[in-house]
């Protein structure tokens, strides 16, 4: 007879007056057998219950193979990176919310950018496909009797800050021998300004615009001329840039095409102002796909 039966039998006998008051050895070793695999407690995920008896672990062949706490660690541990990942896309919301962008669809390549706060930035002219602009808020320069009127030229009348876009495909400038056409790789571009139409210029050093690689120099504003978007080097001057006065130029190349950057303020205390708001803009700027 088994020894699960005799445990019955036993059971059944301890409730009768004259039943035995001894256990027999096989019945007491049964019992221990069965303790060790008989879940004695019912929690919601056993996985996780610290308290189980027996004690939690997963079987090969009847040899411990991996105990569950450590299961409980890793389980632990991807709950914690996902709320660690779900944080950080939160906060990345949250950022993008705080930057409405805005959308300029005039420029010969469409692109987003957001204002930053309290900087005032609005346009300052009739946008082109060639050169798109913003003044740096409402200040005026009462000392600017010498600037062309408002029009076709960059920067505006009487604007003290400012930050212009251009397309620098088919650009064209002033040298000792007259106008000339400037090369469009941004390396060349700036030596033709430098060395050519006699720009005054610091070290010319790398940067990024719209993650694309681009060079950029800042410029004393000592000296200068224009650097012309349309028109020919014959005839009218088209629309077009003054590059006379202190000032961060970037240059970079866009899908085949050049685009630069041409940051200015009236006085060099003025521009080291300006820079760092000036910068937050043109780092916000998301050229778009044709």
């Amino acid at each position: 007879m088994s020894a699960t039966f005799d445990l019955e039998r036993l059971v059944e006998s301890v409730l009768e007056a004259n039943g035995p008051q001894t256990v027999p050895q096989v019945v007491i070793d049964t019992a221990i057998i069965r303790s060790h695999v008989t879940h004695q407690r019912h929690p919601r995920v056993p996985l996780l219950d610290r308290r189980a008896w027996p004690g939690n672990r997963y079987l090969v062949d009847g040899a411990a193979l991996i105990r569950r706490p450590i299961v409980r660690i890793l389980i632990l541990a991807l709950i914690a990176m996902a709320i660690v990942g779900l944080g950080v896309a939160g906060a990345a919301l949250l950022r993008e919310d705080a930057t409405p962008k805005e959308l300029q669809s005039t420029f010969f390549r469409h692109f987003e950018y957001a204002f930053p706060v309290d900087s005032a930035m609005h346009a300052s002219n009739n946008a082109d496909p060639a050169m798109v602009a913003w003044a740096g808020g409402p200040d005026t320069w009462d000392g600017a009797t010498l600037d062309t009127e408002d029009g076709s030229s960059q920067p505006h009348r009487r604007q003290v800050r400012g930050v212009v876009i251009g397309r620098g495909g088919e650009t064209w400038s002033h040298g000792n021998g007259g106008r000339f056409m400037l090369r469009t790789p941004p390396a060349e571009f700036l030596t033709d300004l430098r060395d050519t139409a006699n720009v005054p210029m610091g070290p010319i050093q790398q940067t990024k615009l719209d993650g694309r690689a681009a060079l950029t120099v800042m410029l004393p504003g000592t000296g200068g001329t224009d650097i012309h978007v349309t028109g020919r080097t014959q005839g009218l001057g088209g629309i077009y840039v003054r590059v006379t006065m202190p000032s961060r130029l970037i240059v970079s190349e866009l899908d085949g095409d050049t685009v630069f950057v041409f940051i200015w303020a009236r006085t060099a205390q003025e521009l080291d102002k300006w820079l760092p708001i000036a910068d937050e803009f043109v780092t916000s700027i998301h050229f778009l796909p044709d």
